[in-house]
């Protein structure tokens, strides 16, 4: 058990995750790219949908993908440290950041492959059926721009999971932090219009969305302002948890 931190541990964080997972499901699962989504909850059917709705569609994939690896990647590390594992690995490697990093770039290989193979895979299913539709192609450009973005979701947040589960030294609070983070378009509706919109334009889902060109409204900041909002998360989150895992006696 954590003791700094009791609400990543145990029953608690089960109950906790199993309740956010439940809720994302619902509300952001079946809308991440809520403009096209939320028109297949209207009761349109495939017949009635555009080429590139199609396509949006079927890239929901991605976002199980990408669940399941920051699941995977907390489970790893936090596994590590349950099991005393990483004591003799900080032997071999006795600089921290070092280790941290050599765990960053392993993992985030990995998120790249499977982003790649899971959006390749869903964008050849949309491909097919787009086919059996007889539907006009999408622009290659605008394909190739919305399997850019895509495939950013899986690295980011694979990042940030592993930043996390550095920071609190465990599996939950990889997972949960993932969760919130992945949450927290939800969770500023709960804010006032104007402060909505400055929250909105600096959150991972906001520029995902922009780099894949589907955002709306305040989450339109540019193609720059999303690459830099995304790089501040993970490097920020880089550095707590480094900062983070060298001041702490992992022997403990």
């Amino acid at each position: 058990m954590n003791i700094k931190y009791p609400m990543f541990s145990g029953s608690y964080t089960y109950e906790f995750g199993i309740r956010l997972f439940n809720s994302y499901a619902h509300e952001v699962l079946p809308a991440p790219n809520a403009p096209f989504n939320q028109m297949i909850i209207q009761g349109r059917g495939i017949k009635d949908l555009s080429a590139m709705e199609v396509i949006n569609i079927n890239m929901l994939s991605i976002d199980v993908a990408t669940i399941f690896l920051f699941i995977f990647v907390s489970m790893e590390i936090g596994r590590e440290f349950q099991n005393r594992s990483i004591q003799i690995y900080a032997s071999l490697i006795p600089n921290r950041k070092k280790y941290f990093m050599s765990k960053l770039v392993a993992y985030l290989f990995i998120s790249v492959i499977i982003g790649l193979i899971v959006s390749l895979l869903s964008m050849g299913n949309g491909y097919l059926i787009i086919r059996i539709f007889n539907k006009p192609f999408p622009s290659i450009y605008q394909v190739m721009r919305f399997l850019f973005g895509c495939i950013f979701m899986p690295i980011t947040y694979t990042v940030l999971a592993i930043c996390a589960s550095f920071f609190f030294r465990n599996t939950a609070g990889g997972i949960v932090s993932s969760l919130l983070i992945m949450f927290l378009p939800s969770f500023i509706k709960m804010f006032p219009g104007d402060i909505q919109d400055i929250l909105i334009s600096i959150i991972p889902a906001s520029a995902i969305h922009r780099l894949s060109g589907i955002a709306r409204g305040a989450e339109d900041i540019g193609i720059a302002v999303a690459l830099l909002v995304l790089a501040m998360w993970c490097i920020l989150g880089s550095i707590i948890a480094v900062r983070s895992f060298g001041k702490k006696d992992i022997s403990n």
